[in-house]
């Protein structure tokens, strides 16, 4: 139980210190002067990380949804394994 408790308390302390940058919506660390993910782009990079961004966002929903569905045929066949016996 105090494991789990010590890690919410770790995962808070890490969100305070952390922020998001207006330009690209990323967070980073607060002690940071800049964003390091977008600080020294101009608005040809800002874009292209901005589309790079979206691609990754599209394929974790596709990963997402094919666990999903994964899950659900397994679940199928174990009832249907467990009817027939």
């Amino acid at each position: 139980m105090s494991f789990g408790m010590g890690w919410k308390a770790l995962q808070l302390s890490r969100l305070k210190n952390r922020q998001r940058c207006p330009r690209c919506r990323l967070q980073y660390d607060k002690r940071k002067a800049q964003c390091p993910y977008c600080g020294d782009l101009d608005s040809n990079g800002l874009a292209e990380l901005k589309w790079k961004i979206e691609q990754d966002q599209q394929a974790n929903t596709r990963l997402g949804k094919l666990f999903i569905y994964l899950a659900l045929l397994i679940m199928i066949g174990l009832l249907l394994l467990n009817s027939q016996t």
